[in-house]
């Protein structure tokens, strides 16, 4: 899924210049009462109205455009920027027209229409640099690294912050530099060159404090909360957030409150202080809603559920599991659409081609004179198309038929191999524990004997060989099928989960199923399902914290498995972890698998099934 949170201000810029006094005096009062209606200190209307009458000139009015617009920006009608911007582009020359391009594209990457964004910002970028003007076009690329980083391009980001933080280095910028510093030290710390995204964060933050720039405290705040987080340090992490959400509240910067307390929510989770966890997060869902940021429902929703099945409220928990699912699909289902829509682009075209030779054909057919025989020919053709169509409707009738027959019969040896496997555990299980268990049994108290009459030492060999013993016990009891008909599933579960947590590896288990029954083959199969992502976790992920959650609502079970290891790329060949196998075993039971990783990031399970079908 490429959609994820804009995590920075875009930079906008300030449209009066340093000529003709009486001018730079009206541009300026007209920009600090845009100012006072942005931090509600004044009505917007009546701004309006004043500005109006100050604004008489050409250039008077195209100031007072663009604050209008930096208003609408920064109350978030993002759609007023983008309909007053491109009313202003054509009256304007074209380095003034610069301004409204950044303006529309900070608008449209708001909106989630990066493609759009990026191409605007370009536009103005381009004009700053044939122009010579290059603190502005350093501006654009902390802009287009905003962008980037929201598509989680983060090389790209690090590419454009890290430019743009070159040039304000060498002329001594105080306005933006510890900001666009800050920028590219997230977008470091993203790529896990974390000794360069400490040094940019501390440099940020040292800069930001000499010369007082509070926005650039902000993030500088922030930047060194993501970089604490990333080693682990995550008390410390929480109080660097803290800080920068003081400032932004002091300061009225409502966006990074928001991001502050999805920050925290995430930071308060992974502490497994849950309470905390779910009032900044419920905090941060009104401040996403109130400015019209769906970028990050998805990340909040999800988190909330974590948060929430923790502290045991599990209805709440689902349903905001069940949101961030929804968000995920309706997402990833963007990019489908647009492939739908290139298709049909491309079949109108071929419609439109067919219908104009169908033309030239009728054309001459009008010109020859046929015979009356050739009428018995069409009719004769007719008949024959007519069988055709007749033949390829009964063709496919025979064909669904067969497929929905291979369907059933997939079912039934998918249904058989559950009984198959089980059966077979059950073989090695038990030639585990009568066989390789007592052989090891006997041999360890024959060493006992020979230990207590002989005086030597033979403890190591005792101590290998009863690991071994409880090894084999351990797994004679993990493959022994569990009667489902007599046991429940979240006791199974819960049971399972804490006999393999271990130092290494802590698993933590939470479900609302209770003494709720699951049909038995279901209950197997969910089972076997759990042990294997388990195995996945414990083989490959090298993880601390493993977490299980069984939820169930109106007959519905939405299992999900997640660590906080090393993860993989998706793209990657990943058969021999198992994905494959345990998809076509969940597709057919007619359940649902989602698989979200990436390198150093985790990974996260989702299984849904519908236990009534």
């Amino acid at each position: 899924m490429k959609r994820s949170l804009v995590l920075f201000m875009f930079f906008l810029f300030a449209s009066f210049v340093h000529s003709q006094e009486d001018y730079k005096a009206d541009s300026t009062m007209i920009a600090q009462n845009f100012l006072k209606a942005t931090m509600g200190l004044s009505d917007i209307d009546s701004i309006k109205n004043t500005n109006r009458q100050v604004a008489q000139t050409p250039r008077l009015k195209d100031v007072y455009q663009y604050h209008l617009c930096r208003y609408f920006f920064m109350t978030s009608q993002v759609d007023s920027v983008i309909l007053y911007a491109n009313q202003a582009i054509p009256n304007v020359s074209e380095t003034e027209a610069a301004k409204y391009y950044n303006l529309v594209g900070s608008a449209f990457s708001v909106k989630g229409d990066y493609d759009v964004a990026i191409e605007q910002m370009l536009k103005a970028k381009v004009i700053y640099e044939k122009n010579g003007d290059h603190y502005k076009a350093a501006i654009i690329e902390n802009n287009l690294a905003n962008v980037f980083f929201s598509l989680k391009q983060y090389e790209s980001s690090y590419q454009y912050a890290f430019s743009a933080y070159n040039y304000l280095s060498e002329i001594n910028d105080t306005i933006y530099y510890s900001s666009v510093a800050s920028i590219a030290a997230v977008s470091a710390i993203k790529l896990d060159s974390i000794e360069q995204g400490e040094e940019l964060s501390q440099e940020a933050l040292n800069n930001a404090i000499q010369y007082n720039n509070p926005i650039g405290q902000i993030i500088a705040f922030y930047a060194k909360g993501e970089l604490l987080q990333k080693k682990d340090s995550v008390k410390e992490a929480v109080d660097m957030y803290d800080r920068s959400m003081i400032l932004s509240r002091q300061f009225g910067q409502t966006h990074y409150v928001m991001l502050n307390h999805i920050a925290l929510l995430h930071a308060y989770s992974e502490l497994q202080l849950f309470n905390e966890a779910i009032v900044s997060g419920e905090e941060a869902l009104k401040l996403s809603k109130s400015q019209n940021n769906d970028n990050t429902l998805y990340s909040i929703h999800k988190q909330l559920g974590y948060a929430y099945a923790g502290k045991g409220e599990f209805k709440k928990a689902f349903e905001n599991m069940a949101l961030a699912n929804e968000l995920y699909v309706e997402f990833a289902g963007i990019e489908s659409r647009e492939i739908i829509n290139e298709m049909m682009v491309k079949y109108e075209t071929e419609k439109k081609e067919r219908a104009l030779a169908e033309e030239q054909l009728k054309s001459l057919k009008s010109e020859q004179k046929l015979a009356n025989r050739n009428w018995w020919i069409l009719l004769l053709a007719s008949g024959v198309l007519v069988l055709a169509i007749l033949l390829y409707f009964l063709r496919r009738s025979s064909v669904n038929r067969i497929q929905r027959l291979k369907l059933v019969q997939e079912h039934k040896i998918a249904k058989a191999a559950v009984l198959g496997e089980e059966k077979e555990r059950e073989r090695v299980a038990a030639d585990l524990h009568d066989g390789v268990a007592s052989s090891l049994t006997a041999a360890k108290i024959q060493l006992e004997l020979l230990a207590s009459n002989k005086e030597i030492n033979l403890n190591e060999v005792l101590n290998q060989i009863n690991k071994t013993h409880l090894d084999v016990r351990r797994i004679s009891h993990n493959l022994m099928p569990v009667d489902f008909d007599e046991r429940n599933l979240e006791d199974t579960l819960k049971l399972y989960c804490k006999g393999n947590s271990s130092d290494k590896l802590v698993i933590h288990f939470t479900s609302n199923l209770g003494d709720k029954k699951v049909q038995a083959t279901k209950a197997k199969m969910i089972y076997r399902w759990v042990q294997e992502l388990i195995n996945n976790v414990q083989k490959h992920a090298k993880a601390r914290n493993c977490f299980v959650q069984l939820l169930m609502d109106n007959n519905k079970i939405v299992l999900s498995v997640e660590d906080d290891g090393i993860g993989f790329d998706l793209d990657d060949n990943v058969d021999g972890i198992g994905i494959v196998s345990i998809q076509k075993r969940v597709e057919n039971l007619g359940g649902e698998i989602i698989f979200e990783s990436a390198k150093d990031k985790g990974t996260l399970v989702s299984i849904y099934l519908n236990l009534t079908e």
